[in-house]
């Protein structure tokens, strides 16, 4: 493994915090770090991650915390050392690589269905020693099923469960309640959902969980179109609404597109 070098002055910027960081840098040192494509580079958040610098979202993994500091900054101190996280849509470990560090005793569950994604995480944790981070080859759905994904995967295109297809294929489709009951999983500390649409279908599929109250918090990716089913459905499973940063959402803005934060409600 050759680390790429980084501009000593982005080394040195990013660790400054200040508003706007992700676009600052990104304006200042985007051109250049394109050209280089995939390395192996040291992140923000400390270890050596294979990226893909073509693509906007691994320049953010150099520059500072993924997607802004907000979510990263709740979930540090979230997440213990004795946490079962589920990831969903794990990709090549935007997220984990910032928090997985932390569980000593827990679990990371990485759920990637799609083989290329699958191995690139693979590879960058081979690199990590003694996280504990398992590694699922399946899909989260409603139904136990099957699938099949678009090969299409790389540059600015690699985001997880594009395309899928139920009902067909060979990358197999199953519930986060019957993969709790198969691994004796009773407590889920965060659930992550990013899975280009799929959410709603893996949230019916974790019913069982709900009713237990077993999932203490879930971040998932929304639209504006989806987002007020998604809070009412929360809603009626005993979930508060929060924003990305984990700041109560006192009323559901008019617009949004994003993520969002759900907490489960104390009775």
């Amino acid at each position: 493994m050759n680390k790429f070098t980084l501009p000593t002055i982005l080394v040195l910027l990013r660790k400054i915090p200040f508003h706007r960081k992700l676009g600052i840098l990104e304006r200042l040192f985007g051109k250049q770090l394109k050209k280089a494509g995939v390395v192996w580079a040291g992140t923000s958040a400390g270890p050596i991650w294979k990226l893909d610098l073509q693509n906007h979202t691994h320049r953010w993994i150099v520059y500072g915390d993924y997607e802004g500091p907000g979510f990263i900054r709740w979930a540090k101190k979230w997440v213990r050392k004795d946490s079962i996280v589920v990831d969903s849509g794990a990709n090549i470990g935007q997220v984990l690589l910032y928090l997985a560090p932390k569980i000593k005793t827990g679990t990371w569950i990485a759920v990637e269905p799609h083989p290329m994604a699958r191995k690139w995480l693979k590879e960058c944790l081979q690199e990590q020693d003694g996280w504990r981070v398992r590694v699922e080859p399946f899909g989260l759905g409603e139904h136990l099923d099957r699938c099949s994904m678009s090969e299409d995967w790389g540059g600015d295109i690699l985001g997880s469960h594009t395309h899928l297809q139920t009902g067909t294929g060979d990358i197999p489709v199953m519930t986060l309640d019957y993969y709790a009951r198969k691994n004796f999983i009773t407590k889920i500390r965060l659930w992550k959902l990013d899975m280009e649409g799929g959410e709603e279908a893996a949230l019916r599929g974790a019913e069982e969980l709900f009713r237990q109250r077993a999932i203490e918090a879930l971040v998932m990716e929304t639209d504006e179109k989806r987002f007020p089913e998604a809070v009412a459905f929360m809603q009626a499973r005993g979930f508060s609404c929060y924003s990305w940063d984990g700041t109560p959402m006192m009323k559901v803005p008019r617009k949004f597109f994003g993520n969002v934060l759900f907490l489960l409600s104390r009775k």
